[in-house]
């Protein structure tokens, strides 16, 4: 039995030893995803303020129509 409890102590212990690296691995790639999300945002409002889908739909119907 305690055989089986020194094991087991063992693999939570290695656990928890990952664990926390993973954390914070985890943690700088949100900062640095984040601002790009953000920009995407940015840029996909621009795209739709500034009727950018309608001049390239209109590219396209010329170019189906040729």
């Amino acid at each position: 039995m305690s055989n089986k409890t020194t094991q087991l102590s063992i693999v939570i212990r290695a656990i928890d030893k990952a664990t926390a690296p993973i954390k914070a691995i985890s943690a700088r790639l949100d900062q640095v995803t984040k601002p790009i999300g953000r920009l995407q945002d940015a840029i996909g409002g621009l795209r739709a303020n500034s009727g950018l889908d309608d001049l390239i739909g209109g590219f396209k119907g010329v170019g189906n129509a040729v």
